[in-house]
């Protein structure tokens, strides 16, 4: 995002309801729109959706810390929350969200083969996209939660695809083309149309009746016009994503959510009410699966092959020889549970909360995509909890792809001797110090005190601390044992031995590499780290971390 898009705009601005994880965007030319904006942004959901936003989380900057837009909150009652100075954990959500949208939008431009100057286009289409995505912890969409309805997507189409719009008779001479050709860059909420660019003028305009050929030998063919930008233009930098995340206090009526993305300067072509929003399929493609590619067709075929169910009374429902795994495989996580002391049994005490909790059941693969276990596992309804009453802070780092690859090859280069360990149940091992009361399990609710709840004591899956609980407790261990944590990457640790070899460690999730000079040191630390943790060793790492 090095450069203005062409309407001018600079900035984006992301607001993020913490409920259901539904994201609006908003362009800006420059930071001082940013006032008016949340102002905007309040009075659209005082009216549009009969919500009052509660509180506003921001970083510290000059656009949010003003006396207008404190006078502002201040009037209409909303708390205004900021992370502390280089702490983006504290506003953990936005940071991730506005990450994972950037990260989208550039492959995006980069498979569209257009400019960065549509970087505007493309982020407001990853969060029309984003937002009807499955939320996997609430097994819903961000759309379903914030709606009520299940998203229709029979309209999605593949970003940067070819796009015939047909133009109407009114807008044309006799000799005039029916059709203008044009690239899909978006989607329209107010006139439920699509967006298209023209690639010779860079003028993006709306139409509902469009017809758009969606395979990848049809994609884009042509070159996209530059254009004159100003001197020093595509220097600009994209200093500061602007995130918000709000944590609304009520719940409104179902309302169109979306209509909010900015419209870059356009024309807009008016077509009749009976003409279709979508376009027919090709008609030498025969296609039966409604528009999807054969490609993507079969691979959500190939996906379902085996029975992973969504909830435990889709397994009480499966037949005998399907559903025996599964309890089977429950049992195993609750004794599991049990032996590590998670929580205790007991009534809730008055004014308390109690969390709900559910049952995730995944098939775990060999290599060779061979069911290898059946795995349940239990995890709380983290998406209930409260800011500041249930949890604090929830951030905890991530390895880097980088960071493996450049382990892999100095292990190769040297030799090393790697050992690839998988922590069970490594979740349960952090501590927590927040009081979280969470409901019996589904199918495992104690006879004759059904009234009462667990009192947790570990963390468990499925809480918004669990990550940063866990990779506390395994930096607690590894420190323990001489190792440094790298600045590079918070998840890489590294020890001098004293034959003047180094070892290193990197921690992904529950896994954990060990690469060493000699087998003995591998082993070693293997068994130190089992006084702390059952873990299971994984000898040969063809596939490791789901890439070959």
């Amino acid at each position: 995002m090095p450069t203005a898009t062409p309407s001018g705009h600079r900035y984006m601005l992301t607001f993020i309801d913490d409920y259901s994880r539904f994201t609006f965007i908003r362009l800006l030319k420059t930071k001082d729109e940013t006032v008016s904006v949340v102002k905007e942004y309040v009075a659209m959901m005082n009216t549009r959706f009969g919500r009052n936003p509660a509180t506003f989380r921001t970083d510290n900057g000059r656009e949010y810390v003003n006396q207008e837009l404190q006078e502002f909150f201040r009037q209409k009652g909303i708390e205004h929350q900021f992370s502390a100075p280089y702490t983006p954990q504290q506003n953990g959500i936005a940071e991730r969200k506005n990450r994972t949208l950037v990260e989208m939008a550039k492959s995006m431009l980069v498979d569209a083969k257009l400019p960065e100057r549509f970087w505007g286009e493309a982020i407001c289409t990853a969060a029309y996209l984003q937002n009807r995505l499955p939320n996997r912890s609430a097994e819903k969409t961000p759309f379903e939660l914030w709606t009520g309805k299940r998203p229709n997507l029979s309209h999605i189409r593949i970003f940067g695809s070819k796009a015939y719009s047909f133009v109407p008779q009114q807008k044309r001479r006799k000799w005039d083309d029916r059709a203008m050709q044009g690239i899909l860059v978006g989607y329209d909420n107010a006139t439920k149309g699509y967006r298209l660019l023209d690639p010779v003028t860079n003028r993006i305009w709306i139409s509902r009746s469009v017809r758009i050929i969606e395979k990848d030998e049809q994609y884009v063919d042509f070159a996209v016009q530059e254009t004159y930008m100003p001197e020093g233009a595509k220097e600009l930098e994209l200093k500061k994503q602007i995130d918000k995340s709000i944590e609304p206090s009520s719940r409104g009526a179902e309302v169109n959510v979306e209509n909010i993305f900015e419209s870059p300067s356009q024309e807009e072509i008016e077509v009749s009410s009976n003409e279709s929003l979508l376009s027919p399929a090709p008609r030498r493609s025969q296609r039966i699966n409604k528009g999807m590619p054969p490609q993507k067709l079969s691979y959500k075929v190939h996906t379902v092959e085996a029975c992973e169910p969504s909830s435990w009374e889709e397994v009480t429902s499966l037949p005998p020889c399907e559903r025996d795994k599964w309890i089977a495989a429950a049992k195993e996580e609750m004794a599991s549970l049990k032996n590590r002391d998670v929580w205790e049994l007991v009534k809730l005490p008055a004014g308390r909360k109690v969390i709900s909790s559910k049952w995730v059941f995944k098939i775990k693969r060999k290599a060779d995509g061979a069911i290898d276990t059946y795995k349940a596992r239990l995890v709380a309804r983290g998406f209930s909890q409260r800011y500041g009453e249930d949890y604090d802070e929830t951030f905890a780092p991530v390895l880097k792809h980088e960071t493996i690859r450049m382990l892999l090859s100095i292990a190769a280069m040297r030799s090393l001797h790697v050992r690839h360990f998988d922590v069970k149940c490594a979740y349960l091992n952090g501590e927590i110090h927040e009081e979280l009361y969470m409901e019996q399990p589904p199918g495992f609710v104690q006879s004759g005190n059904e009234n009462l709840v667990l009192r947790l004591k570990r963390s468990i899956y499925g809480l918004k601390q669990s990550a940063r609980a866990w990779n506390k407790k395994a930096t607690e261990v590894l420190t323990s044992l001489d190792f440094d944590r790298a600045n590079a990457d918070l998840c890489l640790y590294i020890r001098r031995e004293s034959t003047g070899g180094t070892t290193y460690v990197l921690l992904y999730v529950d896994d954990l590499l060990v690469a060493g000079e000699t087998e003995e040191i591998t082993r070693n630390i293997g068994a130190k780290l089992n006084k702390h943790f059952v873990k299971k060793i994984l000898e040969k790492f063809r596939v490791i971390w789901g890439c070959r």
